[in-house]
């Protein structure tokens, strides 16, 4: 049915990127017989690497490849059938106005993949996830605890594993599934688990449909040079629960308090933690483990497998990530720290005053007092990185009369060696910026 769907379309993907999700959006489309037009105002030279990919792809698929980069073109929007419109790309972009003024649709990834699995004869379930902080975690969390207890299980969306790039194992997978009614509670079939940004959940709508189940951690600051407000991100968010018929909300926060009594489904309140032996340290990951449990008991999964699962996973990468012990010193890699409250968590983690941070970047409009004020509690020596953020940063701690010492860094290799070169036996070396950084 897909290859008949968009066999022949004009396919104008806004975005190919360096990270892998424009670059699959693209090659299924072209595996599934469109005309694809992929458009992005950097330059060859600057995306050769996904360039080069995408020609190789494009040589042995059916679809018909057409590259315009450096720049976008009006024509592109206005008389192509579909615009996939990719992370970055604003609503408000004035091509897409071109594209709205035309008539053409704008989708993205999740609101493509979405129809299409609830089209197929034995659908698969789907546990969406979304939140400011723990949505990796969580999802993770999930998909191992579905693997534990032997189900047939992918994962994808923003946990850098793109949609697209498994869609068709997933059609294949619930193809091969044998004649059952769906349900959430039945165990046979076929189980996705993704996790949605908020501009993932954007497009969402009755058209769309959502997930069976929605899980949404918690609404904290972040994006705020993208949304007028935090009410706009929170109802970026929201879109996700309002056609699930299960969401699992986090009671402890005031934005997804509002969303339970909005949702129109069945509302699961989780816990703060886990009385289970976990893995992974931190108060906030015990948060994250609980509402993953939450979903498995929604998907029915045994006992066994969720104590397995929380004893067995270690964590995913760039999160409080261990990656070297030297002379003494611990370095930890936390790249997906990009807001305060998620660099907070991290500190809480860690013995105080025995921190060397590396911290900075660029600005989301974010508020930096709560983190300047930890700072100062938990944190010997900073080392910054270039950015706005940095100076709202160092703003901050000027305002509180802060003394610890801090460095200047024009690049990462200089950060970690002037880190190194400040810390002492015992200490912790965390990149854990707090903004958007390399």
């Amino acid at each position: 049915r897909t290859r008949e769907w968009f066999s022949g379309k004009r396919v104008t993907v806004m975005g190919l990127g360096l990270h892998g999700g424009g670059l699959a959006t693209a090659t299924w489309f072209l595996k599934h017989g469109a005309r694809v037009i992929v458009t992005d105002r950097k330059t060859r030279e600057q995306l050769a690497l996904s360039v080069r990919t995408l020609e190789r792809a494009a040589a042995r698929l059916p679809g018909k490849l057409t590259l315009v980069l450096g720049k976008h073109r009006a024509s592109d929007f206005q008389h192509a059938d579909l615009i996939v419109q990719n992370p970055g790309v604003p609503w408000e972009s004035e091509f897409l106005t071109i594209a709205k003024r035309a008539g053409v649709p704008i989708a993205n990834d999740a609101s493509i993949a979405l129809p299409i699995l609830r089209a197929l004869p034995h659908p698969p379930r789907i546990t969406a996830i979304t939140g400011t902080r723990g949505k990796s975690t969580t999802t993770a969390l999930i998909h191992a605890m579905l693997l534990a207890a032997g189900r047939t299980t992918f994962m994808a969306g923003n946990i850098r594993i793109p949609i697209f790039s498994v869609l068709d194992r997933i059609i294949a997978a619930s193809h091969l599934q044998r004649s059952v009614k769906h349900s959430v509670f039945d165990t046979s079939g076929v189980d996705v688990v993704l996790e949605l940004s908020s501009w993932q959940c954007e497009l969402l709508s009755r058209a769309t449909g959502g997930p069976d189940i929605a899980v949404v951690t918690n609404l904290l600051p972040d994006h705020l040079n993208r949304y007028r407000d935090l009410r706009d991100y929170a109802a970026a968010k929201e879109r996700l629960v309002r056609w699930a018929p299960v969401a699992i909300l986090n009671p402890r926060n005031p934005w997804t308090k509002r969303m339970g009594k909005r949702a129109p489904g069945r509302v699961v309140w989780y816990p703060k933690t886990v009385r289970m032996p976990l893995a992974l340290p931190g108060v906030h990951n015990r948060e994250n483990a609980a509402a993953a449990v939450a979903a498995a008991r929604e998907l029915d999964i045994p006992d066994r497998a969720i104590r397995k699962a929380l004893r067995s996973f270690r964590g995913l990468p760039g999160r409080c990530e261990v990656i070297a012990r030297t002379s003494g010193v611990t370095f930890i890699n936390d790249t997906c720290a990009t807001t305060p409250d998620a660099v907070l968590a991290a500190l809480d983690t860690l013995p105080a005053r025995r921190v060397v941070l590396i911290a900075g970047g660029t600005d989301k409009k974010l508020e930096f007092a709560a983190w300047s004020r930890a700072v100062v509690k938990r944190v010997r020596t900073i080392v910054f990185i270039p950015g706005t953020a940095t100076d709202l940063m160092r703003a901050a701690l000027a305002r509180i009369h802060a003394t610890i010492p801090a460095y200047e860094a024009d690049s990462m290799p200089i950060a970690v060696a002037t880190a190194f070169a400040y810390a002492q036996r015992g200490d912790t070396v965390i990149l854990s910026s707090g903004a958007t950084s390399f």
